[in-house]
């Protein structure tokens, strides 16, 4: 992609901006600069054969503000696309089968394809495809000795889909490591969903939200 002195974002999505994406999202010197999932060629092509041009726009900020990168003269450069972050508590409950919807909020943002794992903590951890690729990347780059430790969390890690309803099947090795049996709740965490059972979320919540925590949080983060 080219530099420019000065350039300006646009909005507004053509057909002629998908066809360029797809050559950039295709060119290994362009990409390996992203964190884009690796399905997103997919996508676009989909988009190309499939979608009017005028709700291009539209698809495009389904899940995240997106903007084509112009110079001056209108000539597009490069994208910025700014993703929402995960937010918010949800309650909800897993049938006899392990399913359990996925609050639609979250859906956006997790996209088509994410994985489920095991959690830091007493509960499992809900990863988009663009952060879980991040994590397994660096899980390459860790010597033997530190890898072996860390079997466990992709021996169980499962990679789900939504079914019609919205909701995806927990594994039952992964139900019984975060203790999940009928009510949980379902956190949004930046870059990640997290689910805990409610009993162990009212404690972890008790232990978590006091003012003296808060505030040496804001001061980790220099505020």
């Amino acid at each position: 992609m080219k530099k420019a002195a000065s350039i300006f974002l646009r909005a507004n999505m053509t057909q002629r901006d998908v066809r360029l994406l797809l050559q950039w999202m295709e060119n290994p010197a362009v990409t390996q600069y992203l964190n884009e999932d690796s399905t997103v060629t997919t996508h676009l092509r989909q988009m190309e054969c499939s979608v009017p041009e005028p709700m291009l726009t539209y698809h495009f900020n389904r899940r995240s503000r997106f903007f084509m990168a112009c110079t001056r003269e209108g000539e597009a450069i490069g994208f910025v696309k700014l993703r929402e972050q995960m937010t918010g508590t949800y309650e909800h409950s897993i049938d006899a089968k392990g399913r359990l919807f996925i609050p639609a909020k979250l859906r956006e943002e997790l996209g088509v394809t994410f994985y489920l794992a095991m959690g830091v903590d007493a509960c499992l951890a809900i990863y988009p495809q663009s952060t879980w690729d991040r994590f397994t990347e660096k899980f390459s780059s860790l010597p033997m000795s530190q890898s072996k430790a860390m079997r466990p969390l992709f021996a169980y890690a499962a990679k789900c889909e939504l079914d019609s309803q919205g909701r995806i099947v927990i594994p039952q090795k992964l139900r019984r490591y975060a203790g999940l049996d009928k009510d949980v709740v379902i956190l949004g965490v930046n870059d990640r969903a997290e689910i805990w059972s409610a009993d162990a979320w009212q404690a972890q919540e008790e232990e978590e939200m006091t003012p003296e925590k808060m505030s040496a949080c804001m001061e980790a983060l220099g505020f």
